[in-house]
Order: structure tokens, then C-alpha cells, then sequence
């Protein structure tokens, strides 16, 4: 390995020796070779330590510590990107796998066009076994944005379509103050909209990372505890200026309620309500639990209402295309076009214009 190797892959680790294994090889086995593999351990006590020292014993790309105190998921991508020495930073996750020419593929993204920020794929969504779920495709083709106007259109659908960190790549130079700690769940698209502030976005259409869900994930938890909720909340707020410009406050409000409604009914339907509850339960003597146990009821009856009258609204627009349709239909049919002078002779006996 250089001294100052192109790339630095960050990786954080918490209790991830499950899936370490695959994810650390995915990273081996990229077709580009010039990087370094940096594993932050947060305090891990499931036998991640004694997989990634194997691993750091057999390749002098792999750096691995542990940290003295927790410091969290985001706190510890922060230790990784403190401790990178690369010109682009390759952000990981010990869950997920990255495609073979993932690096060779963003890399040449990002050397070819200094204007470019940050450079996203697709990625294909995996179950605990690695088994492909779906193919989670923003765009059908490759596309390039203005920075400024992803942060918007994100910041508009309060969601996250650049991606998850294991299909992110971007310059070093560009890493800022690292990831905004305050955040539990969208730390990750806050972090990428600062990195935009500074050029624009290239997104990928072919999926170069692998992105797991499974119960035991982080992004799960922080469904099912809420936490999303709370950062969606959050950013919101952080980036009110922006949305300002495009939606007055009664929108917003209503906008957020709807979104988190929603984010949280896809949890119910996955975990099924009655675990959730059961979860919940189980922490009853905690107060924040029995919170979030009464914004769990509350937001469930809301995501129903909200699914109903969407059906409502998309049942409606298939009627109106549909008598769209057939009065085209109509109006292209020979009758039509053999009766129109009968039409006009009504329409000058009622003294009415030629509609």
C-alpha cells in the first residue's frame, strides 16, 4: 500500500462479526487495488475484534483499532474520516457488500470531472442471507444534478435517494466536520447534502453496493424505536430556509406528520404491529417507551387514513385518464369527424362559438 493511498474505505464496526466476513472480502476483492481499509471498532463483544485483526494480520491495506469510548455510528464514521489519509473517502457498512469495480467505477466518476462532489449508485437491497430483495434504482440511467438542487428535491420529499454510505464516494477534501453526531438515523443524507454545498451529483444507474435489512440492522432499530421520526423532525428544521422557499408552514407541518406517518406504517407492516407493541411493553417502565408506544398507536391510525385516501387519490386519476382516453378516442372516430358540420350548423342556430 502507498503512503497516501487514492482511497480510504470507512468502515465502523459495532457487534457486526455476522456479515463482517462477507463485507470485508467484498472490499478485497475490488478490481481497483490502491486503497486502504480503515475498521473502527466502537466497543464491539461479539468476536468482531478477533475477525478484523485476522484480516489486518494478512493485509497491510486494513487498519484496525478500537476506540476508548463509544462513540456511536456517526461519531465512529468521524473516527474513520479523521484517521483517512486518501484523496477520496469511500464511506461502508459492516452489513453491506460492494460490487467488484465498485471503486474502479467511482473513482473514474470523480478524477474525470473535478466538479463533481460526490458520485451515488444504486444498490440492490438484501435480506440477513444475502438473498436480493429488490433493486432499489432512483433513476433508470445515469444522471448528473446540481448539488443545490438534490439538497432541494430531497429536502422536498424528506427522504434519501443519494443513497446509503456503502453506495456513496467523495473527495477527502470536501469531509468537512464529518457527520452531524445530533442525528440517529438521516445523519447519513444530512452529511451528503454538505458535501453537495460544493459541487454536483453524479448518480449511477447500475447498483455498485449491497445494502442489508435485516431485524438486527441499525436502520430497523431506528424504525422501530423512532429515532428516524426524530431526525426527520430535526433536519427538517435545520434546513427550513430552503424549503421555505417552496411550501408556506401549514404545508410543511402537515407534509412532515404525512411522512413520518408513513415511514412508520412500512415498519408495522414489515415487524407486524403486534411485535412492535410487544417490544414496547417489555420497556413499559420507561417513560420514553411508553411515549413512543403512544406515537406508535397514534401514527399507526394516521398511516392508515393517509394509505386510504391516496388509493382514493390514485383511483381518481385512473378515471380521469381513462374518460381522457376515451373522449380521444372519440374525437379521432370517423363518426365524429362526418358529424362535424351538423355540430357547427347547431352551434350557429344556438348563436354559440366553434368550441
Amino acid at each position: 500500500m502507498s503512503q497516501t493511498p487514492t482511497i480510504s474505505i470507512c468502515l465502523p464496526l459495532y457487534n457486526g462479526a455476522k456479515h463482517l466476513t462477507e463485507a470485508i472480502e467484498s472490499v478485497l476483492a475490488q478490481s481497483y487495488a490502491d486503497f486502504e481499509l480503515l475498521i473502527a471498532d466502537d466497543g464491539s463483544i461479539d468476536g468482531s475484534e478477533s475477525i478484523a485483526l485476522q484480516y489486518e494480520a494478512k493485509d497491510v491495506r486494513i487498519r484496525y483499532w478500537k476506540n476508548e469510548s463509544r462513540q456511536g455510528l456517526f461519531g465512529n464514521y468521524n473516527a474513520c474520516i479523521r484517521q483517512a489519509k486518501g484523496v477520496f473517502i469511500k464511506t461502508f457498512a459492516q452489513d453491506d457488500l460492494l460490487s467488484v469495480d465498485c471503486l474502479k467505477t467511482f473513482l473514474q466518476v470523480l478524477e474525470n470531472d473535478k466538479s463533481i462532489a460526490l458520485v451515488a449508485s444504486s444498490r440492490r437491497i438484501i435480506d440477513g442471507s444475502g438473498a436480493e430483495v429488490h433493486l432499489k434504482q432512483p433513476f433508470a440511467s445515469d444522471l448528473r444534478l446540481d448539488g443545490k438542487n438534490v439538497i432541494r428535491f430531497n429536502l422536498i420529499g424528506l427522504n434519501n435517494w443519494v443513497g446509503e454510505p456503502s453506495t456513496v464516494m467523495f473527495r477527502r477534501e470536501h469531509a468537512g466536520t464529518g457527520f452531524d453526531t445530533r442525528y440517529f438515523h438521516y445523519g447519513d443524507i444530512e452529511y451528503w447534502f454538505r458535501v453537495l454545498a460544493n459541487g454536483d451529483f453524479q448518480y449511477i444507474a447500475e447498483p455498485q453496493a449491497s445494502f442489508r435489512r435485516h431485524e438486527d440492522s441499525q436502520t430497523d432499530k431506528n424504525h422501530r424505536q423512532m429515532y428516524f421520526a426524530l431526525d426527520i423532525l430535526r433536519m427538517s428544521f435545520d434546513y427550513r430556509k430552503i424549503l421555505a422557499e417552496f411550501e408556506p408552514e401549514e404545508l410543511f407541518r402537515r407534509r412532515l406528520t404525512e411522512k413520518i406517518a408513513l415511514e412508520h406504517g412500512h415498519t408495522l407492516s414489515d415487524v407486524g404491529s403486534s411485535e412492535l407493541l410487544k417490544e414496547y411493553a417489555e420497556s413499559f417502565g420507561d417513560q420514553a417507551a411508553g411515549f413512543r408506544l403512544l406515537s406508535s398507536m397514534a401514527l399507526a391510525t394516521i398511516s392508515d387514513l393517509i394509505k386510504e385516501l391516496d388509493h382514493e387519490k390514485r383511483c381518481r386519476h385512473d378515471e380521469h385518464e381513462r374518460f381522457v382516453v376515451e373522449v380521444n378516442k372519440m374525437k379521432n372516430s370517423v363518426y365524429y369527424k362526418l358529424s362535424n358540420p351538423l355540430r357547427k350548423i347547431r352551434n350557429v342556430i344556438k348563436g354559440e362559438q366553434e368550441t
